[in-house]
């Protein structure tokens, strides 16, 4: 029996390689034309594109790290101008050219994510419910960040505070987690009402995300690093007359500073 491997490139024999390929387009045989090594999940998936063995979240999460690393590049750049010159500035050249390519790809494909949509108009009735409604949720993400102050990673078990991945990266990896049902994650769910209040509280584009965020007071860009804390420090929910007046205004002006921030973005 002909090897799956030998036969993909057989079909392929002949052909040059193409190099411009972002990282989700590219398959265990363009790693073979090129003489490199490719993933293991390729070697195991002859034929598939990593996009193929990716799921919409995985996608969005993907994205997320990527214009992470090209801000933190930007950001070493932009406090030394000499890092340009040097591997540095190398790197940060091909990462933006993959993330161009890889925008190209997604879009051809029909799999690139809509952007988050800024245009969210609340009110101050509005606020004040869906604070209280989130009281749980509040409780939930606190009592994940206890000390030491880490928070989850399907793949390690945790995150830790230091990580600049960007927050809503971070925690749409968490909601997928707990979709998946993954034991660590939900070790503090004990029921699916738990679980369900975190999933639809994190729901990308939603208004409960927006408003949570907003209590935080953290946008979806900031680092991981700089604002986990908000996490376990904020604790007026626990008030018996929460939410208070001034709590609902100052998140009713945060959703509106938000909205701007994503808008500057875009």
């Amino acid at each position: 029996m002909l090897n799956p491997f030998t036969a993909e490139k057989a079909a392929c024999e002949g052909e040059p390689p193409q190099k411009d390929l972002c990282e989700l387009e590219q398959d265990f045989v363009y790693h073979e034309r090129l003489g490199s090594t490719p993933p293991d999940i390729l070697r195991e998936n002859p034929g598939k594109r990593r996009s193929d063995l990716m799921t919409d979240d995985e996608i969005s999460v993907y994205l997320g790290k990527q214009q992470a690393r090209i801000k933190r590049y930007e950001e070493i750049i932009a406090a030394d101008p000499s890092e340009e010159a040097s591997v540095i500035g190398d790197f940060l050249k091909a990462m933006r050219k993959n993330e161009k390519l890889t925008q190209e790809y997604l879009k051809r494909i029909g799999k690139l994510p809509a952007p988050e949509t800024a245009e969210q108009e609340f009110t101050y009735e509005e606020i004040k419910t869906l604070l209280g409604e989130l009281e749980g949720v509040f409780r939930t993400l606190r009592s994940e960040q206890q000390v030491p102050r880490t928070f989850f990673d399907p793949a390690s078990g945790y995150i830790a505070e230091y990580d600049e991945s960007p927050v809503g990266t971070v925690l749409t990896m968490y909601r997928a987690a707990i979709i998946d049902e993954d034991p660590v994650v939900t070790r503090n769910l004990h029921t699916d009402a738990d679980r369900q209040a975190v999933i639809g509280a994190l729901e990308p584009r939603g208004r409960e995300r927006a408003v949570l965020f907003a209590y935080y007071q953290v946008n979806e860009t900031d680092p991981w690093s700089g604002v986990s804390g908000h996490f376990s420090s904020r604790q007026s929910y626990k008030s018996e007359n929460f939410p208070t007046p001034s709590t609902i205004w100052e998140t009713l002006k945060r959703v509106k500073d938000n909205a701007e921030e994503t808008n500057d973005i875009l």
